[in-house]
C-alpha cells in the first residue's frame, strides 16, 4: 500500500513539474531583471541579470527536448496517478500498468537529466548569483526565500538520484511475490473488503 500512495504522489509530481516545463514555453516565463531589481549591489545585480538571461536563453535554445520531456512528464504523471488510483481499488491488471509506467518515466527523468544539462547548471548559476546578491541585505525575507530555491536548483543531480530511487522503491515493491499475489488475491472492489 506503501508503494501506491508512492506511486500516486510520484505520479501527482510528475505531472506538475510537466505542467511547469510546459506552461514555461506558453509565456509563463521568469522576469529575471525584476527578481534582480531587489539586489542593492548594481554589480552583482549586473552579474545575477546576465545569468539570468543566459538561463533563459538556454532553456529557449533546448525546447526541442524540454518540450516533449515535458508533455511526456504530464502524461506519465497523470497514468501513474490513474494506475495507483485503479490499484488502490483492486483492479486487475492496474498494478502492473503502474509498474511498466514508473519504468517508463524513470527513463524520461534520466534522459531528461543528461539532454538538458546544460540548461540545468545555468539554471543553477542563476540562483546562486541572486542569492549571492541577496545575502547583503540579510533582513530581508527574501534572503531565505531564494536560499530555499537555490537549494532546489543546486541539488538537480541529487533529484535525479531521488526521483530513479523512489522509481526503485515503487517497482520493486509491486513486482515482489507477496504483492504479487496479494493483488491476485485482491477483490474487484475496495481493498478493506477481503
Amino acid at each position: 500500500m506503501a508503494a501506491l500512495v508512492a506511486g500516486w504522489i510520484y505520479g501527482a509530481h510528475a505531472l506538475s513539474e510537466g505542467y511547469d516545463a510546459v506552461a514555461f514555453y506558453r509565456g509563463d516565463q521568469t522576469d529575471v531583471h525584476t527578481i534582480a531589481d531587489r539586489i542593492p549591489d548594481t554589480s552583482m545585480r549586473d552579474v545575477a541579470v546576465a545569468a539570468g538571461e543566459k538561463w533563459l536563453a538556454m532553456w529557449n535554445a533546448t525546447r526541442d527536448r524540454q518540450m516533449p520531456i515535458g508533455v511526456g512528464s504530464m502524461i506519465l504523471g497523470a497514468a501513474m496517478v490513474l494506475f495507483a488510483a485503479r490499484s488502490m481499488a483492486g483492479r486487475e491488471g492496474a498494478r502492473s500498468a503502474l509498474v511498466q509506467v514508473v519504468l517508463v518515466h524513470a527513463g524520461l527523468v534520466v534522459a531528461g537529466y543528461f539532454l538538458t544539462s546544460a540548461a540545468v547548471r545555468a539554471e543553477v548559476e542563476f540562483h546562486l548569483r541572486l542569492t549571492e546578491g541577496l545575502a547583503q541585505t540579510t533582513n530581508d525575507p527574501a534572503v531565505r526565500e531564494r536560499a530555499d530555491e537555490v537549494l532546489r536548483a543546486v541539488f538537480a543531480p541529487l533529484t535525479l538520484v531521488i526521483q530513479t530511487t523512489l522509481s526503485a522503491f515503487i517497482v520493486l515493491s509491486l513486482t515482489r511475490p507477496r504483492a504479487r499475489a496479494f493483488f491476485h488475491q485482491a477483490p474487484s472492489g475496495p481493498l478493506g473488503q477481503g
